[in-house]
């Protein structure tokens, strides 16, 4: 009932995790549970746990159907998993319909990640254009190399990445 009541709140999900400690194993079934509070609820203590059980059920957060269990998982989650980590956030980055989970993931790649993210020709090779049009709205002012990726749609037969990659620069 506690975690229906609420609708998105910011909370300290560490102080939390002490407080329902014994009640684990509920709260770890919450993040099946059909209603997004829950889900939200139980991820946001379960990324302070360092069991198995917790640390699987916040790693298929980054799938949920709500953006911002999606969003906690993306920002708040604590690995020594880096390529894992980086894969699923690089997901979301590239991926997500929602911009702000977008760019959640964005953020914490640039601030823990950065080495293991390259926005080469190659890589702007690969990706679609929903992709493209994603990392044209997150790019970096003081990047050289956000700056040569913007270059490269600028002459892009599809308009909107071109007015995205003109915004930019």
């Amino acid at each position: 009932r506690l975690a229906l009541s609420g609708v998105g709140e910011e909370f300290d999900g560490r102080q939390a995790l002490e407080v329902f400690r014994e009640k684990l194993p509920e709260v770890r079934e919450m993040t099946g549970d059909p209603e997004w509070p829950s889900r939200y609820f139980a991820v946001k203590l379960l990324v302070h746990d360092g069991e198995e059980r917790s640390r699987r059920a916040v790693w298929e957060a980054f799938g949920d159907s709500h953006p911002l269990v999606r969003r906690v998982a993306a920002t708040e989650i604590r690995t020594d998993e880096r390529p894992r980590l980086y894969q699923a956030l690089r997901t979301l980055y590239l991926d997500d319909t929602v911009h702000g989970v977008r760019q959640a993931a964005w953020r914490r790649i640039q601030a823990e990640l950065a080495d293991l993210h390259h926005l080469d020709a190659a890589a702007a090779e690969a990706l679609g254009e929903p992709q493209a049009l994603h990392v044209l709205e997150l790019l970096n002012l003081d990047s050289r190399q956000d700056e040569d990726f913007a270059m490269r749609y600028l002459d892009s037969e599809n308009l909107e990445l071109r007015h995205a990659a003109a915004s930019f620069l």
